[in-house]
């Protein structure tokens, strides 16, 4: 489970989250979480909402984190500092 607390945005301590969690698998949406899950078992991801200032944030499961370093759908960022 991640740290979500404070809301990066606003500092709040009031978050919220979904309790199930979504997949992202584009059965009924958008895919995405493509290359991260199986055909019958789709990468899941839970939304976090700050309720002060309504902030949302993602977070996929750790299972299908680990996956993300070898997936050809998915490239690293690279962060620049100011």
């Amino acid at each position: 489970m991640s740290n979500y607390s404070p809301c990066p945005n606003c500092g709040s301590e009031d978050l919220y989250r979904h309790k199930a969690g979504s997949a992202g698998d584009g059965m009924y949406s958008t895919n995405y979480l493509p290359g991260l899950g199986h055909f019958m078992n789709p990468a899941r991801f839970h939304p976090v909402i700050c309720a002060d200032c309504g902030l949302t944030r993602m977070f996929i499961e750790e299972k299908n984190r680990v996956k993300l370093k070898r997936s050809s759908k998915w490239e690293r960022v690279r962060v620049t500092k100011n």
